[in-house]
């Protein structure tokens, strides 16, 4: 998959983050169902595309670091706070799903900025702007 342009993988992230909470929310599966199902099935997938590339297993502080972002971060903060967002009936004809989608961005692209791995340029300012804009014109 290394191979695939960029913007196609980009396409593919957010048509398969997308299409999981669409088809989910269509065929009437809770998004506490869809989300258990996912999280069961990624690991075997990820393995099955990436097993020929796998570096070692994390040590030490990685280790520390993937425990902390994966239970905490995504599981605990991320995924339980979107799982309310696409299947709570308060939320059921929201934009809220896609607001949090594009605020993902924006956190994203910030904090590569705070780590240092991409300098503060005038097109990320803009590019942050209108994240926030639209992000504001959505809800």
């Amino acid at each position: 998959m290394s191979s695939i342009h960029p913007l196609l993988l980009c396409l593919m992230v957010a048509s398969g983050f997308a299409g999981w909470v669409l088809l989910n929310r269509w065929a009437g599966i809770t998004s506490s169902w869809g989300t258990i199902i996912v999280t069961i099935c990624a690991p075997f997938v990820l393995f099955a595309i990436n097993w020929k590339s796998l570096p070692a297993i994390p040590t030490g502080k990685q280790l520390v670091c993937a425990l902390i972002s994966g239970i905490l971060l995504n599981g605990i903060l991320g995924t339980a706070a979107y799982d309310v967002l696409v299947s709570s009936p308060k939320y059921a004809e929201s934009n809220y799903p896609g607001i949090a989608m594009a605020l993902f961005i924006a956190f994203l692209s910030f904090g590569w900025i705070i780590l240092g791995d991409q300098p503060f340029t005038p097109t990320k300012a803009v590019g942050l702007l209108c994240v926030a804009v639209g992000a504001y014109l959505l809800s």
